[in-house]
């Protein structure tokens, strides 16, 4: 008879009937169940994070640059190093101000920004913006609040720029060329864009102003840029956006831990599946022994069928996994019956190094499990294990 139909057999049979023991088979379903569910769980993540990652970065800007107090000639030092390296940039403000419009007011983030055509195509999808007169663009969630609406007018105040002649803080107003929508709370309800003549205009005792480089440094221009310009202090977006970064990190491991731990509870089923196997089959496992079998083969019966469960369980849940992404691409199930369910906005990104990753924790965790009753089978006295029944 082949090995492999052998240790079919001898592992799956109950007794010496040629029934099937459908029990040795459960932790091939928790090996199933807990890769599935890791599995879609980084994909869920992956397409979070890749969405959510994209949208912080085009927002605010893949990198930044503070000016702090330095002079027009390093500044413009500073303009040509970005040039010479093919960096675009946009001199800008970062401040807090008030919008009013009627008996409405809300104090926003503004940013104040040059080339305010461009900046506003490539960073908020609009195009054909009006800079004829002062414009404003706000978020969507900014307008519903204050029932603002294209081509309707407001006002900017800036408190922190209060006149100590006067007592009045400065103030303009605004038409709205047009709403963007971002797809991040936080950015849509408290987030507004005008261009940086007119923020000059408003804060006049502004924070030092900044530019915004659409993409990081690599290594070799980073190093040249501390080099050459020490005084200035660079960041990326992740750097601003650290803390945020850092608790979706967190909440894919705690979900992901989740998943593994199924498999580990099915790791503990199969010990116990194959520890009452090897206890029912001594007397089987002793006559192997007279016949000729070794320590290593006897042992090799049960490792291979820890492999096999692992093995199993975990292409089947990677399948499955798989198969349900695909179907979520072609016809998206989870917007059709979980239309309010947060993480159906978006995508699902299953990467081949997490599949493989998966995969190796479930055969890792379910060959470990197989171990203790492989060796104890090994260990057995052929006498012994045929007398053990008697």
């Amino acid at each position: 008879m082949n090995f492999w139909k052998f240790i079919w057999k001898f592992t799956t049979r109950k007794g010496i009937s040629s029934r099937t023991s459908w029990s040795v088979f459960l932790p091939v379903g928790g090996v199933f169940l807990g890769t599935l569910v890791v599995t879609l769980t980084f994909a869920i993540m992956d397409g979070m994070e890749s969405d959510i990652y994209g949208k912080l970065r085009d927002f605010s800007s893949a990198a930044v640059i503070d000016l702090g107090n330095s002079t027009t000639g390093e500044q413009a030092e500073l303009a040509n190093f970005l040039t010479e390296n093919q960096i675009t940039f946009y001199r800008a403000i970062d401040r807090n101000g008030v919008l009013v419009k009627d008996d409405l007011f809300r104090l926003v983030q503004i940013r104040a920004v040059d080339d305010f055509p461009n900046y506003v195509m490539s960073h908020l999808k609009i195009a054909a913006v009006d800079t004829m007169a002062d414009v404003i663009i706000l978020g969507s969630g900014l307008a519903d609040r204050l029932g603002a609406s294209r081509a309707s007018g407001l006002d900017l105040v800036s408190p922190l720029d209060i006149s100590l002649t006067t007592g009045i803080p400065p103030r303009k107003k605004l038409y709205i060329a047009d709403i963007f929508e971002s797809g991040l709370v936080d950015f849509d309800l408290n987030s507004a864009v005008i261009p940086l003549q007119t923020g000059r205009a408003v804060f006049h005792h502004s924070s030092s102003e900044k530019f915004l480089l659409d993409t990081e440094f690599t290594q070799d221009v980073a190093e040249q840029f501390h080099s050459d310009f020490g005084t200035f202090q660079y960041s990326t977006w992740e750097d601003e956006y650290s803390e945020l970064l850092s608790a979706m990190r967190l909440e894919k491991i705690a979900y992901s831990i989740f998943g593994f731990m199924i498999v580990f509870i099915s790791g503990f089923n199969l010990l116990s599946v194959m520890s009452m196997s090897v206890m029912r089959k001594i007397a089987r496992i002793g006559i192997l022994k007279t016949l000729g079998f070794t320590r290593q083969r006897i042992a090799w019966i049960f490792f291979t069928q820890a492999l096999i469960t692992g093995l199993c369980g975990a292409l089947l849940g990677t399948l499955s996994a798989w198969a349900a992404v695909q179907a979520e691409r072609h016809f998206h199930l989870l917007k059709s019956f979980m239309s309010t369910f947060p993480l159906a906005e978006f995508p699902l990104i299953l990467q081949p190094g997490k599949i493989l990753l998966v995969i190796g924790i479930s055969l890792i965790l379910t060959i470990v499990a197989g171990i203790y009753p492989a060796r104890k089978a090994a260990s057995l006295h052929p006498v012994k294990a045929i007398d053990y029944v008697r």
